[in-house]
């Protein structure tokens, strides 16, 4: 079975001994630890997801001490193996045009250690009075590229006006697409970004024949991944 390899964080906490709460989205939930408290946690759904948490755990050891992004509160683990990690709570809002200054503060620091995020949509930024904060770095890598740097810096303001939801897709649904998409889930081992879309706009059509072959083109590489 698969496993997140970079294990740079001294806790390990079992999935077993959280208590769920609700979906953020379809791969991330809050829970409640006994000792930690109210956590996110974020999951690998599927074998072939491990990879893009592999690089998500490393670039939060990057940036771990920072203060850039949540604070990583250790790895998740079930049946001896690593399928993610849990993170702080941070209340706020989705950054605004109003919010740029601060906004490119916080991408200055990442930069500012050779690291592009790639991906740095409004939904990206969690804003409160006390920080701003980065999160989902899946696609973030180090680059020694100075055009690279400056290019991510120069698209933010448009980032941060952008009305077409890109970023924000896969908040919580309502029961009855929640319940169908759970037995979608077991029926067919997975979903599908065209179904989980369908799942978002509220009326799924998909076949599982469909979702089983889209599901199976994935997992075979034969899909590229686009952050959303």
């Amino acid at each position: 079975m698969a496993t997140v390899t970079s294990t740079w964080h001294h806790h390990f906490i079992d999935y077993n001994s959280l208590d769920f709460k609700e979906y953020v989205k379809v791969n991330i939930s809050e829970a409640c630890h006994p000792k930690l408290g109210d956590v996110i946690v974020k999951y690998a759904r599927f074998e072939w997801d491990i990879s893009y948490y592999q690089a998500e755990t490393e670039a939060y050891h990057w940036i771990e001490g920072h203060d850039i992004g949540p604070h990583f509160l250790g790895h998740l683990t079930e049946e001896g193996r690593i399928i993610d990690f849990l993170l702080e709570t941070i209340e706020g809002h989705h950054a605004g045009p109003e919010d740029l200054s601060r906004c490119e503060e916080v991408v200055q620091k990442l930069h500012s250690l050779g690291i592009v995020h790639r991906d740095p949509n409004r939904y990206n930024f969690i804003v409160n009075e006390s920080r701003v904060t980065l999160i989902d770095f899946e696609t973030a890598r180090k680059t020694q590229d100075e055009d690279e740097l400056a290019q991510e810096m120069k698209i933010l303001p448009e980032k941060l006006i952008d009305s077409s939801g890109k970023g924000g897709r896969g908040m919580v649904w309502p029961d009855n697409i929640q319940l169908e998409m759970d037995e979608i889930y077991r029926r067919d081992g997975g979903w599908s970004d065209q179904l989980t879309q369908q799942a978002d706009e509220g009326e799924i059509t998909m076949t599982s024949e469909e979702n089983k072959r889209l599901v199976e083109e994935v997992r075979a590489g034969r899909t590229a991944y686009v952050p959303v």
